[in-house]
């Protein structure tokens, strides 16, 4: 390591918890900076000198890849869902099996850098992957009680709360207008979740379990929403190897869910032929979501990876619901789904 270092990078040679004294001031640093398109730093060029459309496309690739892993997700969706059809699954087992493909990139990672890495940066990419699995646990339950669409609108609908968590933690400022959106986002989940208690609808155990299955998604999406703060800073400090990342979330996944597994006894696997496939091919899904995600996060503010995730995951959810599980979806479920795409797309486009 070089003598000399930056004023803002922590000391790697100083104990963990002194480390990590950085992680507020590279937040808040991080959250000055303002990305600028690539097509408004061309308006100042000649236009000998302007991008080509391909260069514009390199220049926001991060946004090209918050689509794929929207897409991706859709198909993570599908597959674990139908692999849960089966009651021998459990959702331990859907996450050993998709860390055990996550190793598979090991001969991809640059390990000639590890030597740059300090106690500050093994401890953000442990977070992340501690964040990603719980994630993972909380999402995979939610679908054995809701809905498809209805889990999806709810663990996707990630940038205002990671709004709110920037206030909560970060004293961010939020205007009045936005606290409005906040509210429309609010009551969306609630007509998602529709709680027994609120609706007085006489059919409580179905109410129940979307109910459930409603408060599972949330807890997934605060998981997510606190899992990517950690890649964004690696990428901000130069750091971010997005193989290593997916193996780490391997590991500690394998770890997370094996304990489980051992605690519950459910290593025997007992299904039919069909749902294996689909837990194959789930784990390829998961793969992907994961890796689109960590790239777009490396590229792209994650406001911007994160609308873009919802927007092109969510609609597909929902048709998946109707074609594939034939769940129809009811009025109440369609107005809390358009106020939180309205209420996350509002808020986006209105914020400074």
């Amino acid at each position: 390591m070089a003598a000399k270092e930056s004023v803002d990078k922590p000391d790697m040679r100083k104990s963990l918890p002194e480390a990590n004294t950085g992680l507020l001031r590279d937040l808040n640093k991080m959250d000055e900076e303002q990305m600028t398109p690539a097509s408004r730093l061309d308006e100042k060029k000649p236009i000998s000198q302007k991008a080509a459309p391909w260069q514009r496309i390199s220049d926001r690739k991060g946004l090209i890849f918050a689509i794929f892993c929207g897409i991706s997700s859709c198909g993570q969706f599908i597959f674990v869902s139908l692999a849960e059809l089966d009651s021998n699954f459990t959702p331990f087992q859907c996450i050993f099996f998709r860390n055990i493909l996550f190793l598979f990139v090991m001969p991809l990672v640059s390990w000639e850098r590890s030597n740059t890495y300090g106690p500050y940066d093994a401890f953000l990419c442990i977070l992340f992957g501690c964040g990603s699995n719980f994630a993972a646990i909380f999402l995979y339950t939610a679908f054995l009680y809701a809905d498809i669409g209805n889990v999806s609108a709810v663990a996707l609908n990630t940038p205002i709360p990671s709004a709110i968590l920037a206030y909560l933690l970060l004293r961010e400022k939020i205007s009045v207008f936005s606290s409005g959106f906040f509210f429309l986002n609010f009551v969306g989940i609630i007509l998602l979740a529709k709680p027994p208690f609120l609706m007085g609808n006489t059919d409580s155990d179905i109410n129940g379990d979307d109910f459930l299955g409603v408060m599972l998604a949330f807890a997934a999406l605060m998981s997510v929403s606190l899992s990517l703060i950690p890649i964004r800073l690696l990428s901000h400090r130069g750091n971010c190897d997005s193989y290593l990342n997916i193996v780490i979330v391997g590991y500690v996944g394998m770890i997370i869910s094996g304990v489980s597994l051992s605690i519950t006894s459910g290593w025997a696997i007992k299904t039919d032929i069909l749902h294996f496939i689909y837990l194959l091919i789930f784990t390829g899904f998961a793969f992907t979501t994961n890796l689109f995600a960590i790239l777009a996060a490396e590229h792209e503010v994650i406001a911007n990876v994160s609308v873009l995730i919802a927007c092109s995951s969510l609609p597909l959810n929902f048709l998946a619901q109707v074609a594939l599980f034939h769940q129809m979806v009811d009025i109440i479920s369609i107005t809390g789904l358009a106020l939180i795409i309205g209420s996350t797309v509002g808020y986006y486009m209105t914020r400074k």
